[in-house]
């Protein structure tokens, strides 16, 4: 029954921020942190260098000071015009921040949590 619930509360919580922090507020009564991570503070100038590292290493191609003007999904992956030059890509990770252009033309909600302790 609660397999259930929290399944449904996830299919909703992608749509809707409203049901995200539902989602929230149900895992936190089942005695859960809503986060598997504890805190650890990491500014982004320390953060930034290893996951882009990690990436590269990975085959990604990662770009900074790039301007998305198009984007494009099918069932062979993602077109997208970055910096007036065509690229192709089975997938687009857009990490612009919390207010998102790509994000809000993708319609992909967020919600803000209260803030941590430090």
């Amino acid at each position: 029954m609660v397999e259930a619930l929290v399944r449904e509360q996830l299919q909703r919580a992608v749509r809707d921020p409203g049901a995200q922090l539902a989602l929230l507020a149900l895992h936190a009564s089942m005695g859960a942190d809503p986060s598997p991570s504890s805190f650890c503070f990491c500014p982004q100038v320390l953060l930034e260098p290893v996951l882009t590292g990690l990436a590269r290493e990975r085959g990604a191609q990662v770009h900074f000071d790039a301007e998305l003007t198009e984007l494009r999904q099918d069932a062979h992956g993602v077109a997208a015009i970055v910096n007036g030059r065509a690229l192709t890509a089975d997938y687009v990770i857009a990490a612009d921040g919390a207010a998102s252009p790509i994000r809000e033309t993708l319609g992909i909600t967020s919600w803000t949590l209260p803030p941590t302790h430090h």
